[in-house]
């Protein structure tokens, strides 16, 4: 039969009358799983206790790693601003240091100009300047790589952090294993942390040492430098007395170019006055005939021509005689008169311009020969005449327009 309001209302009042058939009711109502209800709510208010205890030493945690990495951050950036600023010295110093040494350069290069014997020591000073600036080159490479190795492990470390923010956001359902999986990330940070402190410290350490070495380095060139200026006072004192030296030297040298000249002036003469009845004597054994004195001429700096005459043959042609004087003849004395006269232009000019006319007759006179001297003669078509002996090589005909011998 069908259970209506008034049974209700019945039972109602029943278990007013019993409260201890409630127990028994509720036992016959209500599930296992419902009665364990109230339980478990009071075991899961207890874990969310202790879950906020623990998301609160979380908090607090990540806010200490936070302030601690804002720390090495601005140790990092002050430490950057140190290294920047000595930097810029170093480049100061390095800047002032190559203008110094520009300017010792070019006092050393007068100085090298003046005393040779300079030339090693400066060159040993350059090599060791450009050893020391490839090791210090060498030494400024690995600490940018060391610092460039540090930025990146920063900017790895904020990728970390960067990756364990979404991490927790994604897995903050899952409360128990996020805590387990967050506290070991905290943990490897903390050691990447305290890794990177030692480093940043053990590099600051190495900054100190180099910065010592650059002062030791800097007192060393600074002295060097002293030594050097020592050294270019001394060279100069010695260039003065060997100016004055020089100067002594050269008084004497002035008087005895003087006493040469005037020896050359009295041998020239006398070897121009044998040249003379020597090339006469020539001239008439031919059957030829000089139309002139035999004279000297000047070729406006050019050079000179020790003979100079007029000279018909017996066949009637007519030319002129060109002479050079030696007291000895030499295979170059040969050389010189054709390359100094026969051949050169201004000089053919000037002879020209003198009343030379083609053909002429090269003849070189000499007091003595030279053994080469009459090969040489003979391969350059000029003549070669002796005082005692007489002609040795006859000279063919010349043209001063063609600077060349002519085909007879």
């Amino acid at each position: 039969m069908a259970f209506t309001v008034r049974d209700f209302e019945d039972l109602t009042r029943l278990l007013d009358k019993h409260p201890e058939w409630l127990e028994a009711l509720r036992q016959r109502l209500l599930t296992k799983e419902l009665l364990q209800v109230p339980k478990t709510l009071r075991g899961l208010s207890t874990r969310m206790g202790k879950v906020e205890k623990s998301l609160e030493s979380l908090s607090q945690t990540v806010q200490t790693l936070a302030q601690s990495v804002a720390a090495l951050a601005e140790a990092q950036r002050r430490h950057y601003e140190e290294f920047a600023a000595h930097r810029q010295e170093f480049l100061a110093y390095r800047q002032e240091t190559e203008r110094r040494f520009a300017e010792l350069a070019e006092a050393q290069r007068r100085t090298e100009e003046r005393v040779g014997r300079l030339e090693e020591a400066v060159a040993a000073l350059a090599e060791a300047q450009r050893r020391h600036y490839e090791e210090f080159a060498a030494h400024r490479q690995e600490f940018l790589a060391y610092r460039e190795e540090t930025e990146r492990r920063f900017a790895q470390l904020r990728e970390e952090l960067a990756t364990y923010r979404a991490e927790t956001d994604r897995r903050f359902a899952e409360l128990a294993e996020a805590q387990r999986r967050t506290e070991e990330r905290v943990g490897r940070l903390e050691e990447a942390v305290a890794a990177l402190a030692e480093a940043q410290r053990r590099h600051y350490e190495e900054f100190a040492a180099h910065r010592q070495e650059f002062l030791a380095y800097r007192e060393e060139t600074e002295r060097r430098f002293a030594e050097l200026a020592e050294a270019q006072r001394q060279t100069q004192l010695q260039i003065q007395e060997l100016v004055q030296t020089v100067g002594e030297i050269r008084s004497d040298l002035g008087h005895m170019r003087s006493t040469l000249d005037r020896f050359a002036q009295v041998i020239g003469s006398a070897v121009e006055e044998r040249m003379i009845p020597a090339l006469r004597a020539w001239v008439e054994s031919q059957g030829g005939t000089l139309l002139g004195p035999v004279v000297s001429m000047t070729l406006d700096g050019i050079g000179e021509v020790d003979g100079v005459a007029q000279v018909r043959w017996p066949d009637g042609r007519e030319g002129w005689l060109l002479v050079t004087a030696k007291t000895k003849v030499w295979p170059r004395s040969i050389e010189e008169f054709v390359k100094e006269i026969l051949t050169h232009p201004q000089a053919r000019r000037a002879l020209r311009e003198k009343g030379v006319r083609d053909p002429v007759w090269p003849v070189v006179f000499g007091l003595t020969i030279d053994d080469r001297a009459p090969k040489a003669a003979d391969t350059a078509k000029v003549g070669l005449l002796s005082s005692q002996e007489g002609i040795i090589v006859p000279p063919v005909p010349w043209s001063l327009e063609q600077g060349t011998f002519l085909s007879d």
